[in-house]
């Protein structure tokens, strides 16, 4: 994993900022530690949702993510093309896929009947995402080399700028103020994290080799990527085109 000091090279040092990346940091750096420790020596663990039909379709929530503008698209393609090529029959995800939470409401695979009333209950989400981003910037996320997890192949990503800890603290302030819960169901990601997922496995893969590729890569994953719209999603993990409802957007400035 490419080193905290050179990731500190590209980012911002304000105090609040460099706190936030150095906790980032560390939780990217536990995750990539984890994934080597068990992949030198084994395989890859295969998502299972995705070859079992039978749960593939029960794991949406209620979330906020962002998506990139075009050009972002862009500069993102040649790492997408390298892991396409690298690694042939896994799930990889298209530009229409790529995406970064900001915010889950409802965390996927939390029980249906919670997201259905928090389904029911939407329109305040939508008032609340109007009135504090609907005049709110674009942000830029910097992506500093890869990392893998045991099941998949992730972008971390540092704050350049205070706009994506804002959102994630106003939202979360003022649904307090509307007596409305900004989250039902347990925590998936960390608030100081701002990764990517890029690739799924599907099939099983010598472990060492993943590892390996992602070493060759790594260096050459150097990216200021911005983030032009917010969007509230029922979506599950994967972000399948034809499943996931996209039931609000704003676009930013």
């Amino acid at each position: 994993m490419i080193s905290l000091s050179n990731i500190y090279n590209r980012v911002s040092q304000s105090s609040s900022l460099g706190a936030n990346n150095r906790r980032a940091y560390a939780k990217y750096k536990e995750i990539d530690d984890g994934a080597r420790g068990n992949l030198t020596g084994g395989t890859v663990s295969v998502d299972s949702h995705l070859i079992n039909q039978s749960t593939f379709n029960d794991r949406p929530g209620l979330n906020i993510v962002a998506t990139l503008d075009s050009h972002s698209l862009d500069l993102l393609d040649e790492v997408s093309s390298q892991l396409l090529s690298s690694f042939p029959g896994q799930y990889h995800y298209g530009r229409d896929q790529i995406h970064l939470t900001v915010h889950e409401i409802v965390p996927g695979n939390t029980d249906l009947t919670s997201l259905n009333q928090a389904l029911v209950g939407k329109d305040p989400y939508i008032e609340v995402m109007n009135k504090l981003f609907g005049l709110a910037p674009a942000f830029t996320i910097y992506f500093g080399g890869i990392i893998a997890s045991e099941s998949a192949i992730l972008l971390p990503g540092y704050f350049l700028t205070e706009e994506l800890p804002s959102f994630r603290t106003s939202f979360v302030e003022a649904c307090a103020e509307r007596g409305i819960p900004s989250r039902i169901g347990t925590q998936r990601y960390e608030p100081v994290t701002a990764h990517m997922c890029l690739t799924r496995f599907l099939t099983s893969l010598d472990g060492k080799r993943v590892i390996d590729i992602l070493d060759e890569i790594e260096g050459s994953v150097s990216l200021s990527l911005k983030f032009s719209r917010l969007l509230l999603t029922r979506s599950d993990w994967y972000m399948r085109s034809g499943y996931a409802e996209i039931l609000h957007e704003v676009e930013l400035r």
